[in-house]
């Protein structure tokens, strides 16, 4: 989580977290191609993009890289604190590991 934010409501009519993230390749090979999907809740609409990358992230072997992860899910599906599970996949679509994480949005 970014710190010193809570959560931003876009004008768009969505609620806006973000987080900083760290990723870490402990594979031994370049990985190509990773992709970041909202595991849970399966019914949030969320949109997930990381900062400074297209929609695949590349890690080199044992490649560290710090990016700031954006999370806007509509404003209707969340209130308060919601537990998420976010994914992390390969060019393949397989899961290489996950994290759980909070969201925040307005109480109302």
């Amino acid at each position: 989580r970014q710190r010193g934010m809570v959560y931003t409501e876009l004008p768009n009519g969505k609620i806006e977290n973000i987080y900083e993230a760290t990723f870490i390749n402990k594979s031994g090979r370049p990985l190509k191609g990773l992709q970041l999907k909202l595991i849970e809740p399966k019914n949030l609409h969320a949109e997930m993009r990381v900062a400074g990358t297209d929609d695949n992230l590349n890690l080199k072997k044992e490649d560290v890289k710090q990016m700031m992860l954006f999370i806007d899910v509509p404003k209707d599906e969340v209130h308060g604190k919601v537990p998420i599970r976010v994914g992390v996949f390969d060019e393949k679509g397989e899961k290489l590991d996950d994290y759980k994480t909070i969201f925040f949005a307005p109480m109302e």
